[in-house]
């Protein structure tokens, strides 16, 4: 199947030549893969087949460690807490879903990916203005919910036209 959006076709297996690798994707001339941009994306986890331990990408991945969001069983039972530390140049917000400004930096290129964007209930919103320049790092702390418990969270970093900062992200704790 050849998606019309990107010309990528799906990773189904196909014979091979010895020495091929049947699972690559490919574009629709055959060519393989080099560059990001020409991977299939979406939102949809639908979009996507569910990984398995034989596919290209996913066959170093114990997949059962995934417990389950890879294959659309994770049922979320935490939260993940989200703090920053930062001057009061730099706005924090938790917004919904339905904000305007989540989903424009990049779309889902994986069934996981989709899944943890498809399933969040808020988002972290950390902005820096128009042509401020903040001396200071911001530290933004990701916490995880815990062993065994299953969270979705989205992180969005917006640093508006000439603004220049240093973020750095510590992600920490357990959790699927």
């Amino acid at each position: 199947m050849t998606t019309p959006e990107t010309g990528v076709q799906s990773l189904g297996v196909t014979g091979a030549v010895a020495g091929e690798n049947p699972r690559v994707a490919r574009t629709a001339t055959g060519s393989p893969i080099a560059n990001k941009g020409e991977v299939f994306t979406s939102f949809d986890v639908n979009a996507f087949e569910i990984p398995g331990g034989r596919d290209e990408v996913w066959r170093f991945t114990p997949l059962r460690r995934l417990r389950g969001l890879h294959d659309g069983t994770a049922v979320a039972n935490g939260a993940v807490t989200v703090d920053v530390a930062g001057p009061d140049t730099v706005q924090v917000e938790t917004v919904g879903r339905d904000d305007d400004r989540l989903g424009k930096a990049g779309v889902p290129a994986d069934r996981v990916a989709a899944q943890a964007y498809s399933g969040f209930e808020s988002a972290t919103v950390v902005t820096v203005g128009r042509e401020v320049e903040v001396a200071e790092t911001i530290n933004i702390t990701v916490t995880g919910p815990g062993e065994g418990k299953v969270a979705f969270g989205h992180l969005q970093i917006r640093l508006e036209a000439f603004a220049k900062a240093t973020v750095v992200i510590d992600q920490r704790g357990s959790g699927t």
